[in-house]
This record gives C-alpha cells, sequence and structure tokens, in this order.
C-alpha cells in the first residue's frame, strides 16, 4: 500500500511541478491554460463587443488552481466581464457596459437674451 501512495504521488509531482507559471495582472496562471483561454476569449469578446481583437484589452481579474476563471475585456469605448464556465474551455459574457471615460469639460454657460415681457 505504502509503494502504490508513494508511486502516485510521484507520477502527480512532476506533472504540478513542470507546469510553467507565469504572473499576469498580479495573479499566478499556468501559461499554458492562459495563452490557449486568453484567445478563446479574444475572439469571442471581438464578436460580443463588435471589436477586432487587436483593439481589445485582457485584464486577468480571477484564478483558481492557477487556471484563469475570469477576464475583463475593454476595447472601442465598450468593456465586458467574461467567466470560464467550470470544467471547459467555454467563456460567457458576465457583463457589458460602455467603456467609462473621463468627463467632458463643461463648457462655460452661455448668457440668453432676456425673454420679452408683454
Amino acid at each position: 500500500m505504502r509503494f502504490f501512495l508513494l508511486s502516485a504521488l510521484l507520477l502527480l509531482v512532476p506533472a504540478v511541478a513542470w507546469s510553467k507559471t507565469v504572473v499576469v495582472d498580479g495573479l499566478e496562471v499556468n501559461q499554458k491554460w492562459w495563452d490557449q483561454l486568453r484567445e478563446l476569449v479574444l475572439t469571442q469578446g471581438a464578436f460580443d463587443l463588435n471589436c477586432p481583437k487587436d483593439q481589445l484589452t485582457v485584464t486577468l481579474m480571477a484564478v483558481t488552481y492557477k487556471a484563469p476563471n475570469s477576464v475583463g475585456l475593454r476595447g472601442c469605448a465598450k468593456q465586458g466581464r467574461y467567466v470560464r464556465i467550470p470544467g471547459t474551455l467555454t467563456w460567457s459574457l458576465n457583463a457589458q457596459s460602455a467603456d467609462p471615460s473621463p468627463a467632458e469639460p463643461s463648457s462655460p454657460p452661455t448668457e440668453q437674451p432676456p425673454a420679452p415681457q408683454p
């Protein structure tokens, strides 16, 4: 029994130890998963946000067991948040809105001529 447990442990350790990880937006993620899932969400986001992929920026928002599971996309004055459906390579648009932009400076009020009095 002890031999079996040791053998199983030795088989699992290399898979975890050899998985290359990268830090994206302050979160550690498996590089292979990040590269694959990032490309999938960019393709889907380009369609959903009606914006070319090269104009989208991706922000990693959440990771579970070094797998990306929530990202933000921003581009073409729009933004959306995507979540990965667990156990799949499918991303779902969770929220979408117009990209918040800084308030435009207001112009000074113009003086209106006084209304004629009867």
